[in-house]
């Protein structure tokens, strides 16, 4: 949550390791409306059904519950990638690597850039 700036419409991607550095998106003012009225409410709800239950097993310190509350998605990462994997293979018939997404979104972007500068 702390990368996340809704009052300037930025998001800042601190993770820097050997391959990937720090990096800052802006956000466009719909995208800044639907996160705080559709998304945030909805995170929070979520965060805290999946919370309560955690921290009645005691099964978990305090400071897991902290770190799954201050993510902006509060999902595991390596599920995650696993479920789109997942369902990759059942609709594609074949491995899916993530990049992909990236790739895809990328070309997209730089495609309608170029329309627009038209």
């Amino acid at each position: 949550m702390d990368d996340v700036d809704l009052d300037h419409g930025l998001l800042r991607v601190g993770k820097v390791t050997e391959t990937k550095r720090s990096f800052i998106a802006f956000l466009q003012p719909k995208t800044i409306e639907f996160t705080r009225s559709q998304y945030l409410p909805r995170r929070d709800k979520f965060v805290s059904n999946i919370t309560k239950p955690i921290e009645a097993s005691k099964w978990f310190g305090q400071e897991v519950i902290d770190r799954l509350r201050q993510r902006f998605l509060p999902f595991d990462q390596g599920r995650l990638r696993r479920e789109i994997k997942d369902a990759a293979r059942a609709v594609l018939g074949r491995e899916f690597e993530l990049y992909e997404l990236r790739k895809f979104f990328a070309t997209w972007m730089i495609s309608h850039a170029s329309q627009r500068a038209l």
